[in-house]
């Protein structure tokens, strides 16, 4: 079947792109600028870096367009300035992306714009920018990109013919290309860890538990977890390390295709909506500002508010040093604004019971059996998401009076967490206060005696 012989043809390639590969999928590269020396010094460049591609200039919109509508069936990487003559390089790019029969990677050649316009001309569709004046490791850096999703889009495209259809259901379909996709990862060093699927999955499980998830659901973001990374082979080498948001907004403007490339993927991926949904949701913030469809709260799949919080919480990690409680805090800042607050909560209680603190056994107590002396281990939030009591606080008896009154009156997420230490503490100064008592009775007693 042609899965396998792609399967075997990832196998014995030892790089994702090189120049065979090139010719293989036989792009061609449109060069639309009436700057002539501006498109024979990007001309040279391209023709030293990548001589397999074949290169037409056009020196107005309309004769693009017409080169174009000739080579309609051919992969295209078009590189266009903005401001053409004949035809406008907006209403250009526009209409090639409306009439493209095969894949195609769009680059906007124009002097500098504002942060506000990289980001229109990204959400048009256009899928990457190259500024004025012409820097040539930028010029590599975009053709590389351009190769790489032309590539990467014509291994996927190569799959469903008719007869693997005829031969296959979708649920082997799906289970192919998943494959495919997995030894691609694999391949380029983008996979998951073992340990970080195992921590996702058992996460997954004990929260969709807390909150009452739906089964299915749980399945299916679960499944997900293999794809969480698979937008980054979209990407040149430089982005692969960025995390898709920052304070909830693009790290950089490429990251605003992250919906577009889920929705290339799981096109060959049938039977796998769940997934898609969940993964296409992921950065959606929860008061409506994010992407792709600006949801907000509710709206939002709870796999795809579990797994941003899990994705993000092991980037504050790397920046806390690998401590959870700043990690937690730094989500906790944001919540309401971008997180399920009860999913952060939830998650900092996962931690506690299997990942606790340097070791430090901690445990889940009852509010009516708190006591003088024991320390929270873990903060106490309300269910409105208000911090009723940090942790490391050392309870006094009018902090717990504090703790029950808000919790009848508000609710709590979750349970308490105390360090087991601060318990047998208080138990010790139970027995010392005891000892002292009766050796003071004691004292008492042979003073009468004497007497």
């Amino acid at each position: 079947m042609k899965i396998q012989r792609l399967g075997k043809k990832i196998e014995e390639s030892n790089s994702f792109l090189c120049m065979s590969e090139i010719s293989q999928i036989s792009p061609y590269c449109i060069l639309a600028d009436n700057d002539q020396v501006a498109c024979s010094t990007l001309d040279k460049l391209i023709q030293k870096m990548f001589p397999s591609l074949e290169i037409i200039i056009a020196h107005d919109g309309k004769e693009a367009l017409r080169i174009f509508d000739l080579n309609k069936h051919r992969p295209l990487v078009i590189i266009s300035e903005l401001k053409l003559p004949a035809l406008d390089g907006r209403q250009l790019l526009n209409y090639i992306k409306g009439n493209k029969k095969t894949p195609t990677y769009m680059i906007a050649f124009t002097v500098n714009l504002s942060q506000r316009g990289n980001l229109e001309l990204l959400q048009s569709g256009i899928d990457d920018i190259l500024l004025k004046p012409i820097q040539a490791d930028q010029v590599v850096a975009r053709l590389r990109s351009a190769m790489k999703h032309i590539l990467l889009s014509q291994k996927l495209e190569s799959i469903p013919d008719e007869d693997d259809i005829k031969k296959s259901t979708k649920k082997e379909m799906a289970l192919n290309v998943s494959k495919l996709l997995n030894s691609i990862i694999a391949k380029k060093g983008l996979e998951i860890t073992p340990e970080q699927n195992k921590f996702w999955t058992e996460a997954c499980k004990h929260i969709y538990n807390k909150m009452e998830g739906d089964l299915y659901e749980l399945a299916a973001t679960i499944n997900a977890l293999k794809f969480v990374n698979v937008y980054k082979l979209f990407l040149e080498e430089s982005k692969i390390a960025l995390p898709v948001m920052k304070k909830g907004f693009p790290s950089h403007g490429v990251m605003e295709e992250y919906p577009g490339f889920i929705r290339q993927v799981f096109s060959y991926l049938p039977g796998l909506e769940q997934e898609r949904e969940i993964l296409l949701h992921i950065y959606e913030n929860l008061d409506g500002t994010g992407i792709p469809d600006k949801m907000r709260y509710w709206h939002i799949p709870l796999g795809s508010r579990l797994l941003r919080i899990l994705i993000e919480y092991g980037e504050a990690l790397k920046e806390n040093k690998d401590d959870p409680h700043k990690s937690i805090d730094n989500l906790y800042e944001s919540a309401k604004r971008l997180y399920d607050h009860n999913i952060i909560i939830y998650l900092d209680q996962f931690l506690a019971e299997n990942y606790p603190d340097s070791g430090e056994p901690e445990e889940s107590i009852e509010k009516n059996r708190l006591r003088e002396g024991y320390v929270l281990s873990r903060n106490i939030i309300t269910r409105d998401g208000l911090m009723l009591m940090p942790r490391k606080t050392k309870l006094e008896k009018q902090l717990i009076k504090t703790i029950w009154t808000k919790i009848e009156k508000e609710g709590m997420v979750g349970s308490i967490y105390i360090f087991s230490s601060s318990k047998k503490t208080d138990q010790t100064d139970k027995k010392n206060k005891k000892g002292t008592n009766e050796s003071q009775q004691k004292n008492v007693k042979a003073k009468v005696v004497e007497e």
